[in-house]
């Protein structure tokens, strides 16, 4: 599968069961983009703004999540993230888009 090279390939090592963990990802990229802070274990069910992440911070991270995986989140899925998991549940809907076309 494409998106498995490409995620290799930056040396993501996140694949587990041939799926992408996506909050491995998004932990990595949240210590990236807000460098120095330190946050509680993130897991699914953590909602973003008790993370203290503000907007910019988050549209960073979504950044990388586009970039490093080759795929375009539309706005309208941002409106509907709150959480660590809508943001997996996001990330892979466009990744099996991405797949199925």
């Amino acid at each position: 599968v494409e998106y498995t090279r490409t995620v290799h390939d930056k040396g993501l090592n996140t694949m587990q069961n041939n799926q992408i963990d996506t909050v491995k990802l998004f932990t990595d990229y949240v210590h990236k983009v807000e460098a120095g802070k330190k946050f509680p274990e993130i897991t699914r069910e953590a909602k973003i703004s008790s993370l203290g992440i503000d907007s910019l911070g988050m549209m960073e991270i979504i950044g990388c999540f586009e970039d490093d995986l080759g795929i375009v989140i539309p706005d309208e899925k941002l409106a509907t993230i709150q959480t660590v998991g809508d943001i997996e549940r996001v990330v892979l809907a466009q990744m099996s888009s991405k797949i199925n076309n």
